[in-house]
């Protein structure tokens, strides 16, 4: 974890938009305004919730902020685009042969990866997976490149990795837990889950999924560490009227659920098991 990920952190606004890309919604500060959290530029350093870390010039900055804003129909506006054809372009043109090898190097099954819509992108040279709303629309496009590196579609936001027919929706469980990556390895053992796109993130889109599927059981299945357990047990109590019972659990062996299950092959029932034994929070 970098000293900028342990800071507090402050939304931008519109009397004090973001330094980095100018828009007033989704990037932060750091508490001592010397590091901006941009969701939409990128930089060399990659952020846990999907954005970029960018170190500021602080006296320029609150100049920059403190000059008149444009007229919105003067501002440049970043083109929107159709993030569910692009995808569907995409899906056309990637190979069997080619999500088979993906699921052997991520420890996942081929099938895990057709339910979150995976594909490749060929423009980014990357693998591209669907972020959703609560309304399970298509809102942004997570891209993931084979050395692990981790962006967005520029124009996209921040959604849910919730598969299509995933298993067991109409059954009692749901294990909410963080990235496509670990969706996928909780589908490949036949849980149904849906990934969120960072350990603090996604929380009202969650709460309207919740909504849609109905009460059920909710499993939270944090990363092993100190942001992944405060991020479970703020998203416990802002769903616990949703749910029938909410419990938080983590890896018994691995940082995370891909690799607890990939790599130290735990099987559902191993899961189903830590689940029941933890307390309902």
């Amino acid at each position: 974890m970098t000293q900028a990920t342990r800071r507090t952190w402050q939304r931008v606004s519109k009397k004090r938009p973001c330094a980095i890309c100018g828009k007033p919604d989704w990037c932060t500060y750091s508490a001592d305004g010397r590091t901006a959290c941009c969701m939409r530029v990128e930089s060399g350093r990659p952020m846990r919730n999907g954005g970029w870390a960018h170190v500021l010039n602080v006296e320029r900055e609150m100049r920059t902020a403190e000059r008149p804003r444009p007229r919105a129909h003067e501002r440049h506006r970043r083109p929107t685009f159709d993030a569910a054809a692009l995808l569907a372009r995409w899906r056309a043109r990637t190979s069997e042969s080619a999500r088979q090898a993906l699921s052997a190097r991520l420890g996942v099954s081929p099938e895990s990866l057709r339910m979150l819509g995976a594909a490749w992108a060929v423009e980014y040279k990357a693998w591209a997976f669907p972020m959703r709303d609560g309304a399970r629309r298509v809102i942004g496009i997570r891209l993931r490149a084979d050395n692990g590196r981790k962006w967005a579609v520029p124009g996209s936001r921040n959604g849910l990795f919730w598969p299509l027919g995933i298993p067991g929706e109409e059954n009692d469980l749901i294990v909410i837990c963080e990235g496509p990556t670990d969706a996928a390895a909780l589908l490949s053992v036949d849980l149904a889950a849906i990934g969120r796109p960072s350990c603090t993130g996604g929380v009202p889109l969650l709460k309207a999924a919740l909504d849609r599927i109905g009460r059920r059981d909710v499993a939270i299945l944090s990363d092993a560490d100190v942001p992944g357990r405060q991020g479970a047990r703020r998203l416990a109590q802002e769903i616990r009227h949703l749910a029938r019972s909410v419990r938080i659990i983590e890896p018994l062996a691995g940082k995370d659920a891909r690799a607890w299950i990939s790599n130290f092959r735990a099987t559902r029932q191993v899961i189903e098991t830590v689940i029941r034994n933890a307390e309902v929070v």
